[in-house]
């Protein structure tokens, strides 16, 4: 079986941006305990189709409202690269915290 170290070094090289949803998963499957993998895991899923659908939901609506196509699709990027940056920040912020603890 593969650890986890070596899937997330195989994923940062194949796809970066795929490697943070492959990193934040583990740290979140790392960090619940044994008896309850099951459960985390459905969460760190449900979490991620639940901001997939609402990403889409949103950002679409956002490309829709505008006029113009172009304003539209600016504007829906934009706001998708400061929640993905605020996303990541928090992140880390978690990783750092939690290394503290241990």
């Amino acid at each position: 079986m593969e650890t986890m170290q070596a899937l997330r070094a195989r994923e940062e090289k194949r796809n970066p941006t795929a490697a943070l949803a492959v990193i934040c998963a583990g740290y979140f499957m790392e960090a619940a305990p044994f008896d309850r993998g099951g459960i985390a895991s459905g969460v760190v899923n449900a979490a991620r189709q639940a901001g997939g659908v609402l990403g889409v939901a949103i950002l679409g609506s956002l490309v829709s409202a505008r006029a113009d196509f172009i304003g539209g699709l600016q504007a829906g990027l934009i706001i998708a690269a400061a929640a993905f940056l605020t996303g990541a920040a928090v992140t880390a912020r978690g990783i750092d915290a939690g290394a503290h603890q241990g």
